[in-house]
């Protein structure tokens, strides 16, 4: 790789506050761009305080429509969510990896700030790469 070929890295996050994943990303991106990295961040679309905070500092933000997830545990801390709530993660999890196909194409490495993500957007690269549309995924 020669010096002029810029590597473009897109950060994926579902918060639409900043959060302590955003800023080492931001920090990173900050620090990698005089190296010939450019990292960008996707999220929630709108007037975010995460789409202003980043764009603030002149870094690319990818406006990104994403089903709201739910984790193993509930916002409470206490117990688990019931089986129902963890199977309904399936399909967002497949909206969410169509929405992504077409945004990880034009970038080199993606990344997921966010574990709800870690399957999708690792599910949309490989597809990105291998070129498949998303009605041919079975994601119409």
């Amino acid at each position: 790789m020669t010096r002029s070929e810029v590597i473009k890295v897109l950060g994926v996050t579902l918060s639409e506050n900043v959060g302590g994943t955003d800023h080492s990303f931001r920090n990173l991106a900050l620090v990698l761009a005089s190296e010939g990295i450019q990292l960008s961040l996707a999220g929630p679309s709108g007037d975010t305080p995460t789409r202003r905070w980043w764009t603030e500092s002149n870094l690319e933000y990818v406006p990104l429509e994403i089903p709201k997830r739910v984790g193993l545990r509930p916002t409470s801390g206490e117990g688990f969510n019931s089986k129902y709530d963890f199977f309904s993660q399936v399909p967002k999890s497949m909206r969410a990896v169509k929405a992504l196909i077409g945004k990880v194409r034009s970038f080199d490495v993606v990344h997921s700030n966010d574990l709800m993500t870690h399957v999708d957007v690792v599910l949309a690269a490989r597809l990105a790469v291998a070129g498949t549309d998303v009605a041919d995924a079975g994601l119409k």
